[in-house]
């Protein structure tokens, strides 16, 4: 009788953690909001296992976002081709925000994240992506005080 009650608590448990830790997958990843945001930083880390790119967002409620896999990066308003060399891009795109104070060009050179730019900060909408190193699969996270989101990449 313990020993099903105790099954019984671990599956619930591993079904909640589930559910609260964020996937790994080549995307994409969307998320609605009507909530207009301003990245106001963009850095980098290197972990065991995965890079991590951290967007900053001023506010308290997480903007839209969309990020996936992209084919080749163009510039907003030119349409201009980004000359990306023989890099992944996985673009993060926020269609209701400015990034008017973030930087624009981080070359971190981790083993999978190699170039972080971004390509369109225009009539709020802000485009980044991420040169990487391989077709690898990523993970989002919204983390909150303070508000940012987090994209992390495989090795």
């Amino acid at each position: 009788m313990k020993i099903e009650r105790r099954r019984r608590v671990w599956a619930l448990a591993l079904l909640l953690l589930g559910a609260w830790v964020p996937a790994w997958t080549f995307g994409p990843v969307d998320r609605a909001s009507s909530t207009r945001g301003e990245v106001t930083n963009i850095r980098t880390g290197r972990h065991a296992g995965y890079d991590r790119v951290v967007f900053d967002l001023s506010g308290y409620a997480m903007t839209e976002y969309h990020v996936r896999y992209i084919a080749q990066a163009a510039e907003c308003g030119s349409g201009n081709t980004v000359n990306t060399g023989n890099q992944r891009l996985l673009e993060v795109h926020f269609p209701q925000a400015e990034a008017h104070s973030a930087p624009t060009l981080l070359t971190p050179n981790y083993p999978q994240v190699k170039v972080v730019r971004t390509i369109c900060d225009f009539e709020g909408h802000v485009n980044v992506f991420l040169g990487l190193a391989g077709h690898k699969r990523f993970r989002v996270q919204e983390r909150h005080n303070p508000l940012r989101l987090v994209v992390d990449v495989q090795h």
